[in-house]
């Protein structure tokens, strides 16, 4: 920082750097979206003035003069170059003049034709800086009066009217390019969609536009629809041969030529690598179906979605036929088999709980692509791993995880529950959209986790269900039918220490769901022009309520009252809901503020008296309230139970948290943060040696927490790790709810963002 103090000594003579770049933009009255105007117009200027570390020093800046000599040639000056250094950014007539030009340009296409502006440059009186301002007059924006689509071409001419019912572009709005745009791609997709497979989106003409009266700026706008510029008729046309060929690109000879359904498939094995039947699945466009843009799409997607082919390419070709052409699938497969060993430092998450410690874990691996040659992906994962605390330092706990897993390439309804559908229902609209690109799961797994000195738990899970994500921004995951079967074994230890009435939550237990298990559904926007971004990530979850149904029906008949059993084993019998909501907003040069709010409940249901303790919530970790270790926190006002080693175990039915956090660029991959935490964990009633852990006073039972972090951004990762002391306790210290001095949790580490 200090070396930055002296960056103007390296500045060639008479050369001055821009220190700010500042739009000015005077609209009439009405105008109401002139902060989006003014805000598009700054994102024009080419280059902003070299970035400051701390707002003081211009260290980018001075990295480059350091590094920018011709016998700077080093590794390790090219690597200052490349990622550290910051070129300057010197006052430069004709890039100011172009960007002037480019805002004008802007204005213009935003219907603002009588746009105008200039640039003023003011130079510092003690260093070698200039700070421009851009000086823009909008005027008033033209404003559609009429709007009409032609077209000379005789088949286009026929779809004139129905294109013209859906038009965008609407009288009273204003004629931008954007508008325009907007439109012409509508109607392209349109009628590519109609089987116009050779209409492109130059055949929209350019806006025309007629004066209407030029003292209200009101404008008569057409658009025409042109004709094929080679010739071709502008007709519908439909697929004739669908031509398949499956092979690495080597010299080798085809093996396999054979008709499926007038699918002509080749390929270079003895057998196809994927069976027709599969193949004709995956492939929207078939023969004698009217060509669709979005059929096109769709079978390059779920031919690229099956995951056993490292490119697709589906090409069209005419066809000697008139009003036809054909396809031709190239299809490069993937090894069947691929075996992978890995060790990581991982940030894991405890079964069925939300928290976060630290741990060292080895991944073996086993994938089988294409099992039975219908894309179906099988993956066994053993992972054994070890915990750490570091309050005091040592092992915390042991786990390991064996999992088997089936993924299917389709969406295969075999528990037949969407068979009740009707055409047009809500059931039927969603069913059509899975058929389209949902994926199924089966998979066993088996989790062991040793919390040492307290407790051990065996933790066996059967589903089976399916993933929805027709986008990145969307997901649905639900699962059917699962079963769970939780084995707990407390120690000594933790029996001494936890309330009486808390070990109800860890029987042994089965959780169960025939028909519907649970269902998770993620949402997030894209980041928008202000930089903003939010997310929604909502679960449901219930187990037992078949066997609690039938178990009631059975007492009817037999007039007693018994609770079902296996053995000596319970069913689990619960509903369990929770919610997160995360907004984001970027400021420029690396700020960022991020804000959370997390709430959830379980309700235990029928004879059950708790849910099960891997099911309920925790609070406090280095993705929750930083100030307290991962299960101090809670349930009310029930102050910590713990051993020298700090351990917690506090759960609860309900959970409220908010978090806000500050992020700031520093340095290179230097980030810092300061955040606020606030919320808690609840019981639904109080219990034996838990006074106090009830909703009924919840409103005065939130913990708030502080402190500040630093991040390593990676990008692919990131490093986290925050120190926070607690300024709020959910109970009294020294007769206050509020903290007198500094009580630091000095170790939250992290990898990636807790949100």
């Amino acid at each position: 920082m200090l070396s930055g103090c002296n960056t103007y000594s390296y500045l060639p003579v008479n050369a001055r750097l821009v220190s700010n770049n500042e739009v000015l933009l005077e609209s009439p009255p009405g105008i109401d979206n002139q902060k989006e105007l003014k805000l598009q117009a700054e994102n024009l200027i080419s280059r902003n003035p070299n970035s400051k570390v701390l707002g003081l020093f211009h260290t980018y800046l001075w990295y480059y003069y350091r590094t920018s000599e011709p016998d700077d040639t080093t590794r390790w000056d090219r690597f200052i170059q490349g990622n550290i250094a910051e070129e300057p950014v010197y006052k430069d007539l004709d890039e100011i003049q172009s960007n002037l030009d480019n805002m004008l340009g802007f204005l213009k296409n935003r219907g603002f034709f009588q746009a105008k502006g200039s640039y003023s440059i003011d130079v510092h009186k003690s260093k070698p800086t200039v700070a421009v301002t851009y000086s823009l007059e909008s005027g008033q924006p033209m404003i559609i009066e009429s709007f009409q689509i032609t077209s000379k071409d005789a088949d286009l001419k026929q779809l004139v009217p129905e294109l013209q019912r859906r038009t965008v572009i609407k009288p009273g709005k204003v004629l931008d390019a954007d508008l325009y745009y907007q439109e012409a791609n509508r109607i392209t997709k349109y009628l590519r969609e109609k089987g116009y497979a050779f209409f492109f989106l130059n055949q929209v003409s350019p806006v025309r536009i007629d004066i209407a009266d030029t003292l209200d700026h009101r404008v008569k706008a057409f658009v025409e629809l042109l004709p094929d510029p080679g010739g071709r008729p502008t007709r519908p046309v439909y697929v004739n041969q669908v031509n398949i060929l499956s092979s690495s690109g080597g010299e080798q000879s085809l093996g396999v030529d054979t008709l499926f359904r007038k699918f002509r498939i080749r390929d270079e094995g003895e057998e196809p690598f994927l069976r027709p039947e599969v193949l004709y699945r995956a492939m929207i466009l078939r023969p004698d179906s009217l060509y669709k843009e979005s059929s096109y799409d769709k079978s390059n997607r779920r031919l690229s979605s099956l995951g056993i082919y490292r490119f697709v390419n589906i090409r069209t070709l005419t066809d000697t036929l008139p009003d036809y052409l054909n396809l031709f699938v190239q299809l490069t497969p993937m090894q069947r088999k691929a075996l992978d060993f890995s060790f990581e430092v991982n940030n894991t998450t405890a079964i069925g709980d939300n928290s976060n410690v630290l741990g060292v874990s080895f991944s073996n691996s086993f994938t089988q692509r294409n099992v039975l040659r219908r894309a179906i992906r099988m993956d066994f994962t053993l992972e054994p791993g070890v915990e750490f605390n570091f309050q005091p330092l040592g092992v915390n706990a042991g786990n390991g995880v064996a999992k088997l897993d089936f993924s299917f390439p389709f969406f295969e309804d075999y528990m037949k529950f969407w068979q009740l559908r009707k055409e047009g229902s809500f059931l039927g609209r969603w069913h059509q959209r899975f058929v389209n690109d949902a994926k199924s799961n089966l998979t066993l797994n088996y989790t062991y986790n040793n919390l040492l000195n307290f407790w051990e738990i065996h933790f066996v899970n059967l589903h089976y269900g399916f993933r929805y994500n027709p986008s990145t921004n969307f997901g649905i995951t639900l699962d059917h039918f699962q079963v769970d079967y939780i084995r707990n074994d407390l120690k000594a230890e933790f029996e001494e220490k936890v309330p009486e009435g808390f070990k109800s939550a860890f029987e042994d237990q089965f959780l169960t769901g025939f028909l519907f298990r649970n269902i998770i559904v993620n949402y997030i926007t894209p980041i928008n022009k202000f930089g903003e971004s939010w997310s929604v990530k909502a679960g449901f979850e219930q187990s037992g309520m078949e066997i609690l149904g039938m178990n009631a029906i059975a007492n009817l008949f037999t007039s007693k009252d018994k609770v079902w059993r296996a053995g000596s084993i319970g069913f689990a019998k619960y509903l369990r809901a929770d919610t997160q909501w995360t907004y984001s907003r970027k400021f420029g040069k690396g700020r960022q503020v991020a804000t959370r709010f997390y709430g959830g409940m379980i309700v235990p249901i029928g004879d059950d008296k708790s849910s099960p303790y891997i099911k309920q919530f925790s609070a406090g970790g280095p993705s929750s309230m930083r100030a307290w270790l991962n299960g101090e926190l809670g349930p009310g006002s029930v102050q910590p139970v713990g051993n020298t080693s700090n351990r917690y175990f506090s759960r609860g039915d309900v959970k409220l948290e908010a978090n806000i956090e500050w992020r700031q660029s520093i340095f290179w991959l230097l980030e810092g943060a300061a955040f606020l935490d606030a919320g808690n964990v609840w019981s639904l009633h109080d219990s034996e040696g838990q006074v106090g852990a009830s909703l009924a006073d919840m409103h005065k039972e939130f913990g708030l927490a502080g402190g500040l972090g630093i991040r390593l951004n990676f990008q692919y990762f990131v490093i986290v790790y925050d120190v926070a002391t607690k300024l709020r306790y959910p109970y009294k210290v020294d007769g206050t709810h509020w903290a007198k001095g500094l009580d630091i949790n000095w170790l939250n580490l992290l990898i990636n963002y807790p949100f």
